[in-house]
């Protein structure tokens, strides 16, 4: 093809300069391994040929999505949205491939050269290139749903989530987990990623009875030299267990060991306190002069005391409600419920990374949970049912323990006296004079009367309530990502259907001071599940869940609210439409969208560079809203 005819084409039709960088380094590939006929070779040589057809049926589709990303931003000046996110993936995808077809062109003369290594490097690029096809062909059906209703593109669906999920079982997430995890990242959250996979992983061996301690620590350590293992763990790990799993390995940032390097590197807080709120009802006094009580907090595990971490460098005047992920959803749901009792608002909201409709609600970004290494679909799904629908049949099966358990649930945290934070509210300054929560004794546990007293608001004494056991959480979960292909490739866990294993009792253990829960004998159940029977379950359309469903009228009341998020988040798109809904109504509101970040990167801010800068934006943004409140007060 000569150069005129490319000027003859429209310019959106000619191919990006690195996607014909890439087809030029797999074709030279593919001729330089032709004539040889090991094994290796021809699956190097299949391979290339794979990326190349893939490259050439992506394109088109690709191009479909770049033109009509745009309509979804929030504005002009702040793109971001799941059509796009998925673009951003398909151009790491690309430079990935490029990175790996390259290091084949410079080494593969040299005596070094490992055939087997790069077979398995080029064949993930092509599972790949493969699944974002696919990916790509569901955002161009969820672009079908959103069209002809004659109102403002949604990046919503009416339609019915099991109708994407029935096509989505095509896509293979092992590729997202094993040799090329967090390769859609920035560069410095990339080896974070890695080590957060192995340890997820690893940790699964030990969570779970699969064998002998000896044997689980071998499996343990294989993960580090064998990708394809580890992924397939993770997969079935995310699909299969339970939620105690994902709160037990989520939790390992609260250990003893997780929290050296923290202390080292970070001054200390005045108030770093873990504390205990029990269970009792609360009295407030409404903005109209009269009161109104709230009652004990319930909810499908009963009732419960509160755990809480109180954290200040200075008592402060006024209230910034602020939160990530579900702290963030907290934050919008008790800000409608102050609406509705009529009692102190808050002044403002920062939320990050959060999500406003929690239900499986078909859109792009949902989409991302595919790929993401730190909320996989299977977790994303299991929290969701566990936070959403929850099981009142065990509720009602169970009885009322006496108060001595509700005693023994509060051992562990600190408790703190009433006195305690008079003595802080005195001290607003945080002076070195100043009692430290940490340092002084208590006797009596920090209830809602001390609370109401140090804020001004009166609450009454009430008694101890009992509390219920626990739920035993719902052990199965949807096995929608199966790939026929590659279960002979990957180690597939061990099952255990005997019914007494489920049974068994839990028990508790350490590891290193890492507390967890976890079930005598407990493994992973090969049955084959129907996704759609697992997958039906109700969610109920409640405001307090999904602020997204509240009124205008409510929404208008809200206060200034500034939104963070990451454009690779399964929740980037609740973030937008939240903001695109709070600006049509006339709030003040501002939204600010970070590349190359995953969702929770605010955990991560002292070993990624990037999401330090993240969190100094957050400041930056909460900062805002507390001179905003200045201001206006």
């Amino acid at each position: 093809m000569s150069s005129d005819d490319d000027f003859e084409r429209p310019f959106e039709d000619l191919e990006p300069p690195q996607w014909a960088a890439l087809r030029e380094l797999c074709q030279a590939n593919v001729s330089f391994f032709a004539s040889d006929q090991d094994e290796c070779s021809v699956r190097i040589k299949s391979a290339l040929v794979a990326c190349l057809d893939y490259l050439g049926q992506l394109f088109p589709i690709y191009r479909d999505i770049a033109k009509i990303a745009p309509l979804f931003d929030f504005n002009p000046e702040t793109p971001g949205n799941g059509y796009r996110s998925f673009l951003v993936i398909v151009d790491k995808c690309i430079l990935y491939t490029g990175n790996v077809c390259r290091r084949i062109l410079c080494q593969r003369d040299s005596m070094l050269f490992s055939k087997n290594f790069y077979m398995k490097e080029i064949e993930v690029c092509a599972q790949l290139l493969a699944s974002l096809f696919t990916c790509l062909q569901h955002l161009r059906t969820l672009y079908s749903w959103s069209q002809g209703n004659g109102k403002e593109p949604s990046l919503f669906s009416n339609h019915s989530p099991q109708e994407l999920l029935n096509q989505a079982e095509a896509v293979n997430q092992y590729c997202f987990y094993g040799r090329a995890i967090g390769f859609q990242f920035c560069d410095s959250m990339q080896l974070t990623l890695r080590t957060i996979s192995l340890c997820m992983a690893a940790f699964s061996e030990a969570f779970f009875s699969n064998g002998t301690v000896l044997g689980r620590c071998a499996n343990s350590i294989k993960y580090v030299s064998d990708p394809e293992a580890k992924a397939r763990r993770i997969v079935n790990v995310s699909q299969r267990a339970d939620i105690s799993f994902c709160k037990a390995f989520w939790l390992l940032n609260e250990s003893g060991i997780a929290q050296i390097y923290p202390s080292m590197v970070m001054p200390t807080l005045a108030i770093n306190q873990m504390i205990s709120i029990p269970p009792e009802e609360i009295k407030l006094a409404t903005l109209d002069n009269n009161s109104v009580v709230v009652p004990t907090p319930t909810s499908h595990i009963g009732k419960k005391p509160i755990h809480v971490r109180l954290m200040s460098a200075k008592r402060r005047m006024g209230m910034v409600l602020s939160g990530d992920s579900a702290g963030a959803n907290l934050s919008l749901g008790t800000t409608l419920r102050c609406f509705e009792l009529n009692i102190r608002r808050p002044d403002g909201i920062f939320m990050a990374y959060a999500p406003v409709w929690v239900e499986f609600v078909a859109s792009p970004a949902r989409l991302l949970c595919l790929t993401d290494p730190l909320l996989p679909f299977g977790f994303m799904m299991r929290c969701l049912k566990a936070y959403a629908a929850g099981n009142p049949k065990k509720l009602s099966a169970e009885n009322l323990e006496d108060d001595e358990n509700l005693k023994s649930e509060t051992e562990s945290f600190a408790e703190i006296s009433e006195s305690d934070l008079i003595a802080l509210a005195l001290s607003p300054n945080g002076d070195d004079d100043g009692p430290k929560i940490a340092s002084l004794p208590s006797d009596s546990t920090l209830n809602s009367v001390s609370l109401a007293d140090v804020d001004g608001a009166q609450g009454p004494e009430v008694p101890e309530e009992k509390e219920a056991k626990s739920q035993e959480y719902i052990t199965r979960f949807l096995n929608l990502y199966k790939n026929s292909s590659l279960r002979s490739s990957f180690p597939v866990l061990n099952g255990n259907k005997d019914k007494d294993n489920e049974e068994s009792k839990s028990k508790s253990w350490s590891l290193f001071g890492w507390n967890s829960t976890k079930t005598n004998g407990e493994t992973f159940n090969e049955e084959e599940i129907n996704p759609l029977e697992e997958f039906v379950f109700s969610v109920p359309r409640d405001p307090l869940l999904s602020p997204y469903l509240a009124s205008d009228n409510l929404l208008r009341k809200f206060p200034p609210v500034k939104i963070l998020t990451v454009e690779l988040d399964p929740c980037l798109d609740d973030c937008v439409m939240f903001a695109k809904k709070l600006k049509n109504l006339g709030n003040s509101i501002t939204l600010d969208i970070i590349p190359g970040l995953p969702h929770g990167f605010l955990n991560f801010c002292l070993v990624s560079k990037e999401a330090g800068e993240g969190s100094e934006l957050c400041v930056k943004r909460i900062r805002e809203l507390m001179e905003m409140s200045l201001l206006n007060s």
